[in-house]
């Protein structure tokens, strides 16, 4: 779990290794849970709780749902701070609503929590009855504690790549203003010294003096362009 974690500062990937090593961590308990259905509940920015990586969530929509987090055995677990064992969760009062958990007849759902930051909650759910107990509690809290700070690292990385990027496209936002500012000054300078120069044998002939007048703007002109 931690080399695996420690690997990558992939969002997702994390989300992702936090399921399928946990499935492997409860096979190593010797209890084979059969079918069963694994969430990763994410704390959205509006304080709702959505799967933002899930197993076997087959039922269409379920993949969108998003649960208050407010009752039930998911509000449970991230308010105790601790792992919380049911049962049906189609009696669960905001787990009913995922139609891919109806079959299911246990639910182990521990927090996602680092200090007093929540980052959502892990649920697993399988088709047999009690086959979750206290062992399987406590192993997905250690692999969620693990997680959190995995999460937590992937967080900060992505934030600081996002800075970056801001950073870099305001730099070359000034590139191309700067750009532009001195294509329109230059050309502008160019054009008057065009215009100098067209009309300058003419006053040469006509009238020197003023001729010698505009010769020297031309020569300021191309110098400061």
């Amino acid at each position: 779990m931690a080399s695996t974690l420690s690997a990558t500062l992939n969002y997702q990937r994390v989300l992702d290794a936090i399921l399928d090593i946990s499935r492997l961590g409860f096979d190593e308990l010797g209890t084979r849970v059969g079918q069963s259905v694994g969430m990763v509940l994410l704390s959205a920015a509006d304080g709702t709780l959505y799967p933002a990586s899930h197993r076997n969530l087959s039922a269409p929509g379920d993949e969108k749902r998003r649960l208050q987090g407010k009752e039930g055995i998911v509000a449970e677990a991230i308010h105790s701070a601790s792992a919380v064992l049911g049962q049906s969760p189609a009696a669960d009062p905001e787990l009913r609503a995922f139609r891919s958990l109806e079959p299911c007849r246990s639910v182990l759902c521990v927090p996602l929590r680092a200090g007093f930051e929540v980052y959502g909650a892990v649920l697993f759910a399988s088709v047999q009855p009690g086959v979750y107990s206290s062992q399987h509690g406590e192993l997905l809290g250690i692999f969620c504690n693990q997680a959190t700070i995995a999460l937590q690292n992937a967080s900060l990385y992505q934030s600081l790549r996002a800075e970056r990027d801001k950073i870099v496209n305001k730099e070359e936002e000034a590139r191309h203003k700067l750009a532009r500012d001195l294509h329109d000054s230059v050309t502008q300078t160019l054009f008057s010294a065009n215009l100098i120069a067209g009309v300058l044998p003419l006053l040469w002939e006509q009238k020197p003096e003023v001729g010698r007048e505009r010769l020297a703007e031309l020569r300021e002109l191309t110098q400061g362009a």
